[in-house]
């Protein structure tokens, strides 16, 4: 992408897809880099990470304000040039770390 519009169009392109993932993805459009084993993803609020996929209702209601942080595991499967696991950490920037975080 070399234009702010090009660039506005491919997020429309994938606010469009998110919201029909059914539908094909025509070429060119999305790149296969490395097939998951696993995900996880998890919440960071009042001092604690939880997993917002979870049904309890404390998590029910963390959900309803921003996270401090944002948690994304991810685990590579094995015979491809990237494997095992990453993670990616996101922090809110008014955040304020802990002792134990």
């Amino acid at each position: 992408m070399r234009t702010w519009n090009e660039w506005a169009s491919a997020w429309q392109a994938a606010q469009g897809w998110s919201q029909t993932p059914e539908r094909p993805v025509s070429a060119g459009q999305a790149v296969a880099i490395a097939a998951l084993q696993d995900w996880q993803l998890y919440y960071f609020l009042d001092n604690a990470w939880f997993n917002p996929l979870s049904s309890s209702a404390q998590g029910e209601a963390q959900l309803a304000r921003v996270p401090e942080a944002i948690r994304l595991n991810l685990t590579l499967a094995e015979g491809q040039s990237l494997t095992g696991p990453v993670m990616l950490d996101w922090l809110s920037p008014t955040f304020t770390p802990t002792a134990g975080m």
